[in-house]
């Protein structure tokens, strides 16, 4: 997929930031299929083409009241199962500080310098529109374009260098490993990018909130060293690890709670800090 955001004028979350994207979705029906439904909640759709021809036609139903957001899209013709089909879907609209069913914030959560993103259970449809299902794994491309300066970061490791172009910065991450929607993710801010390696080689990649202060920084940076440490210990348990790379996104913001993010767990500061302090104290007692 392809974002652009550009976080809330005035740091001020309540204007929201905005955020356009082009969601390109190649799939392949498990089923015959004469239209196809995806989740996506208070972004708007101006465009939709499958096989690059526009649909029969196209829907879309944003009901706040009864929790009810969905793009519906009738196919030219009937999809067979096992048959392999595209869709592009251009849409944007304006973020906010979107609630579960609990009252708790997820999803694309817009931040004073950005956004924390935190999916569970099916907050992917606040930022692309998507199966929301957890048995619906998929890989991922990402294109986050965002004001210079700022740093894009996403599950999966990152591909090529940052590119920036009239006062704009594309991150390209891929996720290969398939990944169920809840758990991806895409954090903009002022983050800092650091880099360690675990066992194998395995890419570990942190991406620490410039924001976050001083005592708290140098313990989240103490505690996050100790991943490589981590990974070894609960391989020794569970068996080889099972992706591409490991690391966390760290924000001075919070929505009150952490997430396993796949590749890329994501967290505020002192989350960080309570969780690797505890395993520090018991697990390496226990090895």
């Amino acid at each position: 997929m392809a974002l652009r955001y550009a976080p809330p004028a005035d740091r001020d979350v309540q204007k929201g930031g905005q955020l356009n994207g082009v969601a390109t979705v190649t799939l392949r029906s498990t089923q015959d299929l004469e239209s196809l439904n995806f989740d996506l909640r208070g972004l708007n759709v101006t465009s939709v083409t499958v096989n690059g021809k526009a649909p029969a036609e196209w829907s879309q139903q944003q009901d706040d009241a009864n929790r009810i957001w969905q793009l519906t899209i009738g196919l030219p013709q009937q999809l067979k199962a096992g048959q392999k089909t595209t869709v592009v879907i251009e849409y944007g609209g304006t973020t906010g500080r979107p609630l579960d069913t609990t009252g708790a914030l997820y999803g694309w959560v817009t931040t004073a310098d950005g956004a924390m993103v935190v999916n569970e259970p099916e907050g992917a449809a606040t930022w692309y529109p998507v199966n929301d299902d957890p048995e619906d794994k998929a890989t991922y491309t990402f294109r986050i374009t965002v004001p210079e300066g700022k740093t894009a970061v996403a599950n999966g490791r990152p591909s090529g260098q940052p590119a920036t172009k009239d006062g704009w910065t594309t991150w390209t991450w891929k996720a290969k490993d398939p990944m169920a929607s809840y758990l991806s993710t895409a954090g903009v801010g002022d983050f800092a990018l650091s880099y360690d390696v675990g066992p194998r080689g395995l890419p570990i990649i942190n991406a620490i909130d410039a924001d976050v202060p001083g005592p708290e920084l140098a313990e989240t940076k103490r505690s996050l060293a100790l991943q490589p440490e981590m990974s070894r210990f609960l391989e020794g348990l569970f068996g080889r690890y099972p992706f591409e790379a490991f690391g966390a996104i760290v924000d001075d913001d919070t929505v009150e709670y952490a997430l396993e993010t796949q590749t890329r767990s994501t967290r505020a500061s002192q989350q960080n800090t309570r969780w690797c302090t505890k395993w520090a104290t018991s697990g390496s007692t226990t090895a």
